[in-house]
């Protein structure tokens, strides 16, 4: 691109085959600062100065002020029309664009720009819409991962659900791929649909149950301390890891604090001990032992309601309405 000085502050070059005039308004008399060995500085106000480098799809000005406030300048672009695009952008007849990166720009009916810098250095840019095209291809796109590891759970799609269950007995070495249930032993005892955790044992049983936990049973009175096993069921499987493995996703107890609220929530690890890809069905343990009232380990026990819930780091796709404008 060639510049022609008209004048001493009047400008035109061809840009995207169409000739352009500005006139800098608010320069000095000394409006050439430099320009040498390809170097073309200019004095667009008296505290202002833009290093030019221009192309065959561009004119671009660096501007360096040495002041500490917000410093405008005008242009005046002969024979031109402008659309405002936002603060930062305007839109120079039909497919020329106009911004600044530091800065803001206006524009009155006779075609004179206000350029407003608003930091030491600035960018102000006329350029072609081409150019905007030629970003967007060479912008690369990634496909988003959910940072957990865990799948994503499409638009539209059921999210996976948790059912858990409480039980005294707990088995490791059991098996759960088979018509018997050989893990997990002695449910908790239900009372209008919640189950009832307590140190007390849920059920008489001498294969099973310490002579201890026999005779507590018989009296009704349990020790400080019961350990409550958790067998959580997974509608979906979210994630494949083997037996024994510990999950990304953990038990949520939120113990009592007093009539109708809880504590904030304590997270226990939880165990696979069942996949099952065909049925898409995964089956977890965990456990965490209760006391009974009082305090014990400088934790409070009440009796009250308590609440579990499942933390599952997946990430779910909303539906987000999007509109894409390719403009500069």
């Amino acid at each position: 691109m060639n510049l022609n000085f008209l004048s001493n502050s009047l400008v035109s070059f061809k840009l995207n085959n169409q000739e352009i005039s500005l006139e800098f308004i608010s320069a000095p008399k000394e409006f050439v600062s430099q320009s040498n060995n390809d170097i073309l500085t200019l004095n667009v106000r008296k505290d202002i100065k833009a290093n030019v480098h221009a192309s065959e799809d561009a004119l671009t000005l660096d501007l360096h002020k040495n002041l500490s406030y917000t410093v405008s300048f005008a242009i005046k672009f002969l024979g031109c029309s402008f659309e405002k695009i936002s603060d930062k952008k305007l839109k120079v007849n039909e497919n020329l664009f106009l911004q600044i990166d530091n800065g803001t720009l206006s524009f009155n009916d006779s075609g004179t720009v206000l350029v407003k810098v608003t930091s030491n250095n600035a960018k102000l840019k006329l350029h072609q819409n081409l150019e905007v095209i030629q970003d967007v291809k060479s912008t690369s796109f990634e496909a988003f991962t959910s940072p957990s590891g865990l799948p994503t759970i499409g638009f539209g799609v059921r999210e996976p659900e948790f059912a858990v269950g409480t039980f005294d007995y707990f088995n490791p070495d059991g098996d759960l791929d088979t018509t018997q249930d050989t893990i997990f032993k002695f449910p908790r005892l239900i009372r209008n649909g919640v189950p009832i955790i307590s140190t007390v044992p849920a059920e008489y049983d001498t294969t099973y149950y310490s002579i201890s936990d026999q005779n507590n049973y018989l009296n009704g009175k349990g020790d400080i301390s019961r350990t409550i096993y958790f067998k959580i069921v997974c509608n979906s499987v979210i994630e494949n890891i083997a037996n024994g493995v510990v999950s990304k996703c953990q038990l949520k107890v939120y113990l009592p604090s007093g009539l109708d609220t809880v504590k904030e929530a304590v997270y226990v690890p939880m165990t696979m001990r069942y996949l099952n890809t065909q049925k898409n069905i995964a089956i977890y343990s965990a456990e965490y032992t209760f006391y009974s009232s009082g305090i014990h380990n400088s934790i409070e026990y009440v009796d009250g309601y308590m609440y579990f819930d499942v933390y599952a780091p997946f990430s779910v796709q909303r539906d987000i309405p999007l509109q894409f404008n390719f403009v500069p």
